[in-house]
């Protein structure tokens, strides 16, 4: 089994908030597919939005998932292997859209009500830009693939408490505790795709999570932060 050696702790680098809507119909090739439920999303594409700003800001990250059927979701909540788009209406609803492309444009019709218009960019067919900043479709991960790093818990895990970490051993267990390893729960997690699912103490929650290679570093992103770990 290949692991991910590396290191450790990561304070909140980028929150992401990108752009406020999404996209259209697609002329792209699917990537992810899914089961046969109405709830789920057939076929689809995965995208990494990116925004370098000046200053301290940094640069900010946002998944874009576009259903080959005009349904589009900003970072799922619920992981895309397979997305359930029903999962994501009930608790993700600020995030879920219907979208059309039309040229260079993608135009959005959020499911509260708004709707946004941004420009695109094109390498043949392929999705390339976004509203002034780089998409790129990175890499799954294999199944069974496994970390071996230690993580701020708010980062990767929904309901985690301040304070906590949230360990990822390269056996597959994980260990929520304090930062020095006290009141620590037991638990598992296994990576597919661009999933990674955790459970601890019967309680499961996923993350996005995908390869990353920036500034000559090869490594993750989980959800939309940027982690610093090391790839073998």
């Amino acid at each position: 089994m290949k692991t991910l050696l590396s290191v450790f702790f990561l304070t909140a680098l980028v929150s992401c908030t990108s752009p406020g809507s999404e996209p259209g119909e697609q002329p792209h090739k699917s990537s992810h597919k899914s089961g046969d439920e109405e709830s789920q999303a057939d076929k689809g594409n995965l995208y990494l939005w990116s925004f370098q700003f000046s200053g301290v800001r940094g640069k900010e990250y946002a998944w874009y998932y576009l259903s080959d059927d005009g349904v589009l979701v900003k970072n799922p909540k619920h992981g895309v292997d397979p997305l359930s788009i029903e999962l994501e209406k009930e608790d993700n609803a600020d995030n879920t859209a219907t979208y059309k492309i039309k040229g260079d444009e993608i135009e959005v019709h959020w499911d509260n009500g708004q709707k946004t218009t941004w420009g695109l960019e094109y390498k043949g067919d392929v999705i390339t830009g976004m509203d002034s900043g780089p998409m790129s479709q990175p890499k799954a991960f294999d199944d069974g693939f496994t970390l071996h790093a230690k993580y701020y818990a708010a980062l990767v895990l929904q309901d985690a408490k301040a304070g906590k970490y949230l360990a990822l051993k390269d056996d597959g267990s994980a260990v929520l505790s304090n930062e020095d390893g006290t009141d620590a729960s037991q638990g598992k997690y296994n990576i597919k795709g661009h999933t990674l699912t955790i459970t601890i103490d019967g309680n499961v929650q996923k993350a996005i999570i995908g390869y990353l290679a920036e500034e000559g570093k090869k490594s993750v992103i989980i959800n939309d932060h940027f982690m610093d770990t090391v790839l073998d």
